[in-house]
């Protein structure tokens, strides 16, 4: 069971290189993907940035959100999260507390591409890292 945050979703779904297929293998092999609802904004701000950068048309974006939207992840309400969110406030952003309280809650790995993210959640919860993310 795993918690993959918006670096890995972003790598899965869009880099054709080492980085997309090592994301698209560990989301693969996991039996349960889980995640906050943060994740389909995360994303989509991921989209909106790099089409407005030129590094994606608007129609490949759209296309990705269609791909997002099928993803079988299931995705979890913020409402049981902010608690615990609060207490992770010296190590981590409070979006990526979500995905940080999420994994400690229902005892799943988080699986991550930032290295920022896995240094400070390594406290609270078993993280897979993946490397650099391809933004």
């Amino acid at each position: 069971m795993i918690v993959p945050d918006a670096s890995v979703v972003v790598n899965a779904l869009l880099d054709s290189g080492r980085d997309g297929a090592l994301a698209r293998e560990v989301m693969m092999e996991s039996a349960e993907r889980h995640a906050p609802h943060l994740l389909d904004v995360e994303v989509t701000s991921v989209l909106r940035r790099w089409v407005n950068a030129g590094r994606l048309t608007p129609d490949v974006a759209t296309s990705t959100i269609a791909d997002l939207r099928d993803l079988d992840v299931i995705r979890h309400d913020h409402a049981l999260l902010l608690e615990q969110a609060i207490t992770l406030r010296n190590t981590v952003s409070a979006y990526d507390a979500m995905y940080v309280a999420l994994a400690d809650l229902i005892g799943a790995d988080l699986v991550t591409a930032d290295g920022p993210l896995s240094r400070g959640a390594a406290a609270h919860c078993r993280i897979r890292f993946l490397g650099a993310p391809t933004s």
